[in-house]
């Protein structure tokens, strides 16, 4: 499913477990991921910082708290932009 997927792509660019075992998510949870999100630098060795940007933005597609809202549009536009 879509968050599955938001959680490994996080995983993948941030080098970390989107939710660590030690770490109490809070009551709210929009707010925790936005912050992890953001919290991804925008300079990782190797990555066009505009590619992190645009990665960022399909996160948080992925990883909405509503599942209706979770959208692959922009992953979509993103991966056709890169084949």
């Amino acid at each position: 499913d879509l968050w599955s997927l938001g959680c490994i792509v996080y995983e993948i660019v941030a080098g970390q477990n989107l939710f660590q075992p030690e770490e109490t998510v809070p009551n709210n949870l929009e707010t925790y991921l936005s912050l992890k999100i953001n919290d991804i630098p925008n300079d990782i060795d190797g990555w066009n910082t505009a590619d992190i940007i645009e990665i960022k933005e399909c996160l948080n597609d992925l990883l909405c708290t509503v599942p209706e809202k979770r959208s692959l549009s922009r992953l979509k536009e993103f991966t056709d932009g890169h084949s």
